[in-house]
């Protein structure tokens, strides 16, 4: 396959149709809402998909040679038959010859109402082995390849199945879905725009910093990573997968986002980044770069124990359960100790904190004088102490 893949970018506005040509982009992947379940916009008042005709119209004259196809990747239930119905009718009107989907099942019905109609095959949560890509190539033009396949795995998968693939190296990364609405309603001030689109975030709390992204639309709730998936440190390795196609996802980002992954992911075909070109796009990035599973996956893999090595003479009490900032520190007692002892306190990122035991209550603040026969204790807050901390004294 060529040394030179073709880049691709999903596109829900005429904005960002112009923005993307502009910047050079190869491959646009048009959107409507109403079928395209990750997009960001907000197609669903609309009754049909004159949004799509225009788009198409719109990019066609912007350029003769940018390719064109349409998202339709919504997982069906009986109830998306009438839209899918009305979206293909509107896309036949276009010069669009190309439906990207993620559900299988829309595989026979679309060539059995579009025979003509060319496939691309978007699986996130599957093909992860050689019969399944091996049987879908039969039926598509062309594959996206999930995020957790390795470098390795991708080379593997092209010497035994040669056909077209493409992998996202660009942008946010789904890691769950569900179609029912989790956070549907919660928010007032959204029940009076129907229908609801909502966005959240929640911060790991053994990990500050590391924040998730969760939205909900009409379509259900997804959850994405705190990072975003960039392949830009490793060109290299991604040269030699000879991929037909490197996506880049830019929705919900920055227009600058979006031009400058595409200025340097095509740069980096033909010549060395240069030192500052990662930096330029973290600076505009509101999550960190990480290139996820694609060296290697050691998801699985059997971890060393984080904690700190104590004496052989320590003896394990309990373990954190709680943590009030300032306040108290909830333990889970498994052996007594009392007022007076001196505790070792083994956090989960390998520190140890050592305090003397000067006040011991228990849940319903009543003051001990020891734990013996009381499961859970309240110890003042020690900085540095965290959940999932072992607590040990000496023997």
């Amino acid at each position: 396959m060529s040394k030179h893949p073709e880049l691709v970018t999903f596109a829900a506005t005429k904005e960002r149709v112009a923005l993307a040509i502009q910047a050079g982009i190869d491959h646009l992947v048009l959107e409507d809402s109403k079928v395209s379940i990750r997009s960001l916009e907000n197609h669903f008042v609309q009754p049909d998909f004159q949004h799509v005709i225009e788009l198409a119209f719109y990019a066609r004259t912007l350029s003769d040679t940018v390719k064109l196809s349409v998202n339709c990747d919504v997982m069906v239930h009986e109830r998306h038959y009438p839209v899918l119905e009305a979206f293909y009718q509107a896309v036949r009107q276009t010069e669009i010859d190309t439906i990207r989907i993620q559900d299988p099942g829309l595989i026979p019905y679309f060539k059995s109402v579009w025979p003509e109609v060319k496939i691309h095959f978007a699986q996130e949560t599957g093909n992860h082995n050689i019969k399944s890509i091996g049987y879908y190539a039969g039926f598509c033009e062309r594959q996206i390849l999930n995020n957790e396949l390795t470098s390795a795995e991708i080379k593997h998968t092209l010497s035994n199945v040669p056909s077209q693939y493409e992998i996202q190296v660009q942008g946010p990364l789904l890691i769950q879905y569900s179609n029912r609405r989790f956070m549907a309603g919660r928010d007032a001030d959204a029940e009076s725009n129907a229908p609801i689109t909502l966005t959240r975030y929640a911060n790991d709390q053994d990990y500050p910093g590391r924040e998730f992204v969760f939205h909900d639309n009409p379509h259900g709730h997804f959850m994405y990573a705190y990072f975003d998936r960039c392949l830009l440190r490793s060109i290299p390795e991604l040269l030699s997968c000879s991929l037909t196609a490197w996506l880049i996802d830019a929705r919900g980002e920055s227009d600058a986002y979006l031009t400058e992954s595409i200025r340097l992911y095509k740069k980096a075909v033909t010549e060395p980044l240069a030192p500052g070109d990662f930096s330029a796009l973290e600076s505009v990035s509101k999550r960190a770069q990480k290139p996820g599973f694609f060296k290697a996956n050691f998801t699985d893999r059997v971890r060393k124990s984080p904690y700190a090595e104590l004496p052989e003479n320590s003896q394990f009490i309990g373990m954190v359960v709680d943590v009030i900032r300032e306040k108290w520190v909830t333990i889970r007692t498994e052996k007594p100790f009392k007022i007076g002892d001196e505790l070792t306190i083994s956090s989960p990122r390998a520190k140890v904190v050592t305090i003397t035991v000067d006040q011991l209550k228990d849940v319903t603040f009543r003051d001990l004088e020891s734990s013996e026969g009381v499961p859970l204790v309240l110890l003042k807050w020690r900085k540095g102490v965290l959940a999932k901390s072992k607590v040990f004294k000496a023997c």
